[in-house]
């Protein structure tokens, strides 16, 4: 696996190199599978609510960072480690919703995708449908576009969609030049949550669990940076995402 502080090595569309094709799902978009997707994704949203309901945020270091960031009611691209998700988009949902302000998200364009879509879209989010390894550049340009004609964020996973876990691709880099955008790191992190057996240890908390946040300073866009530049800038939003994972840690 690369180290952590190692460039990213996976390349695609938004590298130089040409894309890798990952195995294509053999789902098929039958009549079936749509309705049971429409019965399952209000029950999986309606179970999610409950569920934070339930969890207490403790300390969330950093808050004001956040609080800043939303007053000035402008777009901005979020990010955090993909373990991070599920508790990431409950809490960040609450707090863009409380401000009338939306969220973006990216889904697979796969049959999969399409059940993640229908549950997002019950919280109000703008969900943009593509792949980082294949449609990259349209994908981008989506998100812009979504930041731009209706002041979404997008929250970006930025070691997806695959991995090596906690290293930092540039997607988040080149969408925050794109659109004149800061960016906001974000981690979160609970006592011995549920954990999938995937390749980024995706965890959910427990019911009547404590979780902890962190969130990092508002990072401005490298406009007109040189290719040296925005790798040292890379460089050092993975290491604000690390240090603010710790921090969560230390938060609990």
């Amino acid at each position: 696996m690369d180290s952590p502080s190692a460039p990213p090595t996976r390349p695609g569309p938004l590298l130089a190199g040409p894309a890798p094709r990952p195995p294509a799902s053999g789902r098929k978009r039958t009549r079936l599978r749509r309705t049971l997707y429409a019965i399952a994704a209000p029950l999986i949203h309606g179970f999610a609510r409950v569920l934070w309901a339930t969890v207490r945020v403790g300390r969330v270091a950093g808050a004001e960072h956040l609080d800043r960031a939303l007053d000035e009611r402008r777009a901005l691209v979020v990010c955090c480690w993909h373990t991070d998700l599920i508790p990431a988009v409950l809490w960040l949902s609450s707090h863009f919703a409380r401000r009338g302000l939306p969220i973006a998200y990216m889904v697979s364009p796969s049959v999969d995708g399409d059940l993640v879509t229908r549950v997002l879209e019950r919280t109000g989010a703008h969900v943009v449908r593509g792949s980082a390894t294949r449609s990259g550049v349209k994908v981008l340009r989506d998100l812009y576009r979504a930041m731009v004609k209706s002041g979404a964020s997008p929250l970006i996973l930025p070691d997806g969609p695959q991995g090596p876990p906690q290293v930092m691709k540039e997607g988040a880099l080149l969408l925050s030049n794109l659109a004149n955008a800061p960016i906001l790191c974000v981690a979160a992190a609970a006592h011995s949550p549920w954990r999938l057996s995937t390749w980024d240890r995706m965890w959910i908390p427990k019911p009547f669990s404590r979780v902890a946040f962190a969130v990092g300073e508002l990072r401005p866009p490298a406009l007109h940076g040189t290719a040296e530049e925005l790798e040292a800038l890379r460089v050092r939003l993975q290491a604000d995402q690390l240090a603010l994972a710790d921090s969560a840690r230390a938060a609990l």
